[in-house]
């Protein structure tokens, strides 16, 4: 039987014109989202952000940022990038009066991997735990839910986090590290980006590697004013050693935030002893969701929703 359904028209977002696009389907739709919920609407004026996720999106994967159009009208965007063997779905936005109309899917069929590729892939993405429907159309690509994402706020016991082990010292991370880096990140998480490094540390973020006493690198962690991540290390325990090291840096290290995978028991077992807290009620965790079970390693401290 034909379906009614209206054929959207897939196309690359190249142009500042689509980029503005792509930032009204954004706000529109988490806006419609926050009213059915009842939660504080998001600022379309905040946008910095975002502009500069699609921007950096653009440059590394100028193909995987699109637009579905309804005749003239763009009504959902997406937003996928690939790092050797992983594949992200970073964004995936529908406008609320075009949901349910099969939009969200040929976003998602456009921007996947030709099939004969996908077999050696991890794809993943990441959702709010306040979208439950979009849970069911990422599981049926195969990427099911795997853990949850909290975000945590406020150190009020520095002390209660451990110190570096003996003889680990922090250094710039920089390009003198950025091969052994690349090795951690396969080990944390199943694949290197160096064009993620590079773009966190041209953005002013501080980058730090924690090495031994060999100069063989650790752990690595970044810091923006508020903000720890990401921060790999392949123990938990040190990782939290790393997150006090980047705190003990900051001006004011009660307003510290990260966002702490569910299966890193002994990484927030820390991190609650120092004080830290789940945000409040008007914050919902994201999950994960992937076709790999097994990465990230508990140990990593995610960038964010968008950015693995």
């Amino acid at each position: 039987m034909p379906s009614d359904r209206p054929t959207p028209q897939i196309r690359t977002a190249s142009t500042a014109s689509d980029r503005q696009a792509c930032g009204d389907i954004f706000f529109e739709s988490m806006n419609g989202l926050h009213v059915e919920r009842h939660l504080p609407p998001e600022d379309p004026a905040d946008d910095d952000w975002l502009r500069a996720a699609l921007d950096h999106f653009g440059a590394t994967d100028p193909d995987s940022t699109v637009l579905a159009d309804l005749g003239d009208d763009p009504v959902g965007f997406g937003v996928a990038y690939r790092r050797e063997s992983f594949w992200f779905l970073a964004f995936l936005f529908v406008r609320p009066g075009s949901q349910a109309q099969g939009i969200g899917r040929a976003i998602i069929d456009h921007l996947l991997p030709p099939a004969d590729e996908r077999a050696g892939l991890t794809l993943a993405t990441t959702i709010q735990a306040i979208q439950p429907i979009s849970t069911a159309l990422y599981a049926s690509f195969g990427m099911a839910p795997r853990l949850p994402r909290y975000r945590l706020s406020g150190l009020r016991r520095p002390a209660g986090l451990p110190s570096l082990p003996e003889g680990i010292r922090s250094v710039p991370l920089d390009a003198g590290n950025a091969g052994t880096r690349d090795d951690l990140d396969r080990r944390v998480l199943g694949y290197a980006r160096p064009q993620d490094h590079a773009h966190w540390l041209s953005t002013g973020t501080q980058g730090f590697g924690y090495v031994n006493p060999d100069g063989g690198l650790l752990a690595y962690g970044y810091l923006d004013d508020t903000y720890l991540s990401p921060v790999a290390s392949e123990d938990q325990l040190l990782t939290a050693a790393v997150v006090a090291d980047l705190l003990g840096r900051m001006d004011a290290p009660e307003k510290g935030q990260a966002s702490i995978q569910g299966s890193a028991g002994d990484l927030l077992a820390a991190m609650l002893g120092a004080g830290m807290r789940i945000d409040d009620e008007t914050y919902f965790p994201d999950i994960y969701c992937s076709t790999d079970p097994e990465k990230p390693h508990p140990a990593y401290i995610a960038y964010s929703s968008f950015l693995v």
